[in-house]
């Protein structure tokens, strides 16, 4: 099911008071329209009614969308993150779970807008986020090794309307470059990775960089 709610919310440009719709769990199927709505930001997008000022504003919540067999919680707080883990772990018998593991659910926590949708993104391109990530951790060690000062770069898998894949790379929320990934590479990194895959932990819900080094650096020991 779908929940949401209204908040006053304070304009930033006139500083009015007005009602905003904030979504705590959006179920795609149910709501279909809040599909497009996230992944083009317009969920997140307040229309201030006494000046015509537009602003967003962030909130956490959770994806559902049943017909892919994906859930993401957008937990915007450590405190949201537990909750959503501790939900999972309270439910071993109850029904949440067992579609989750039964219908081989892709279940997911991350902790920013701009993550969810990169989510959104690798899913709707039929990708596996955990290749993913292996290739970003790989573009990052790269992108550090040649350039020696790197102020906390942010790397982001994007696909263009024309099918074509690319890491790029952010430096203070600025564009800096980007690393093409073919269907090729791709295949060829899920050749090399993908049997050690299905050995994760079924708790392992935060795919992203750290998730990235503790694999690789794993399995290089056990390599050597």
């Amino acid at each position: 099911m779908s929940m949401k709610r209204t908040e006053n919310v304070k304009c930033p440009h006139c500083g009015k008071t007005s009602e905003f719709t904030v979504w705590d769990s959006i179920n795609t199927d149910i709501d279909p329209d809040m599909e497009k709505a996230v992944r083009d930001r317009s969920a997140f997008l307040f229309h201030c009614p006494e000046c015509g000022d537009e602003t967003y504003f962030d909130y956490g919540f959770l994806y559902h969308n049943m017909t892919s067999k994906i859930m993401i919680q957008y937990a915007d707080s450590d405190e949201m993150a537990e909750e959503f883990l501790d939900a999972i772990k309270e439910s071993e018998n109850m029904e949440m779970l067992e579609d989750i593991v039964n219908n081989d659910y892709t279940v997911r926590v991350v902790r920013s807008r701009n993550r969810l949708i990169e989510k959104l993104m690798i899913f709707d391109a039929g990708l596996d986020d955990r290749i993913i990530e292996i290739y970003k951790f790989m573009v990052l060690l790269k992108y550090q090794k040649e350039k020696e000062e790197c102020e906390d770069p942010e790397l982001y898998f994007y696909c263009g309307d024309d099918g074509k894949k690319a890491v790029f790379i952010y430096e203070s929320g600025e564009y800096i470059c980007s690393s093409g990934l073919d269907d090729g590479l791709y295949k060829e990194l899920a050749e090399r990775y993908g049997n050690m895959l299905p050995e994760m932990q079924k708790g392992e819900m935060f795919i992203d960089e750290n998730w990235a080094y503790s694999f690789l650096t794993g399995n290089v020991e056990e390599e050597q």
